[in-house]
């Protein structure tokens, strides 16, 4: 497992963030990547420390956990975020059972109003069902997690290149061709209580520039893998297209949305009947636009 740290992310819930995962009952190798922290990363036990010289983008600190990963599996995670118990048992049962599989992902929830995040989106799971169909639509809209709660298994993602270079839209691209090495199931429980902060990178870049280069980095990571087939290859310019018209309309619906609420800018939460919950203001930013 692998988890980035650096400056306030130190001072915050690294120390919660470790302990959900140490509590699983399953042996972990984690590995903390030390990204030039300016606060010194405390010593935990049963961790190992990566340190990188000089501050890197959230992908490649990621990515240099990741060659430093010895076990079949790899999970990453983000330090202000807990894991509940079970989840990695959980998701590690649903691999070892489906040689098909290359990742397994779950829901996430809020940690104080416990409502169920509209991510992935409910349809997204009859379409796992069909790998090839699946990995289509993720290339549009994002529909399965390249963080968190989301259990891979190490060899495809070397295979993948890991992430892109990049502090956003890094997670997407990577998962953009990870989805055409295999079956990704996705699972209704949550394995993974998230609060989003107004100053987390997921919450700053969501300028159309930002939203848009996202969706070329995409198309960029499709184009050079040899994985993707060429039919998805010679589809990419129609991708572009779907890609442009999905930012328009989930756009146009979330505003449409917020003044029939009349509420702040924000993801809508559901509960697990699916009834519309009211965003705090922690989830402002969050990043299911992308």
């Amino acid at each position: 497992m692998v988890l980035p740290v650096w400056d306030g992310y130190v001072d915050r819930r690294l120390t919660a963030a470790v302990r959900s995962i140490q509590d699983q009952g399953l042996p972990v190798g984690l590995i903390l990547v030390d990204n030039a922290s300016t606060v010194p990363l405390p010593a935990i036990p049963g961790t190992r420390q990566v340190h990188s010289p000089r501050r890197l983008t959230l992908g490649a600190s990621r990515n240099l956990g990741l060659g430093h990963v010895s076990t079949p599996y790899v999970l990453f995670w983000d330090a202000d975020d807990v894991m509940p118990a079970g989840t990695l048992r959980h998701l590690r049962s649903i691999l070892e059972d489906d040689a098909s599989a290359v990742a397994v992902a779950t829901a996430m929830h809020h940690p104080v109003t416990g409502r169920i995040y509209p991510f992935p989106p409910r349809w997204a799971y009859a379409a796992s069902y069909r790998g090839r169909l699946f990995a289509l639509l993720n290339t549009v809209r994002p529909l399965f997690p390249g963080l968190g709660s989301v259990l891979m298994r190490t060899e495809s993602v070397r295979e993948c290149g890991g992430y892109d270079d990049a502090d956003h839209g890094e997670d997407w691209a990577f998962t953009s061709v990870l989805a055409f090495r295999g079956r990704v199931r996705l699972t209704r429980r949550s394995g993974r209580a998230y609060l989003a902060s107004p100053t987390s990178l997921s919450s700053v870049h969501r300028s159309v520039a930002a939203v848009w280069a996202r969706r070329c980095r995409v198309r960029r990571r499709l184009r050079a893998d040899p994985s993707v087939p060429g039919y998805c290859k010679r589809c990419l310019p129609l991708i572009a297209v779907l890609q442009c018209a999905d930012v328009l309309v989930f756009r146009v619906l979330r505003q449409l949305g917020q003044k029939a609420r009349g509420t702040a800018t924000g993801p809508v939460l559901t509960n697990s009947r699916g009834r519309a919950g009211t965003p705090s203001t922690e989830e402002v930013g969050t990043k299911w636009e992308n």
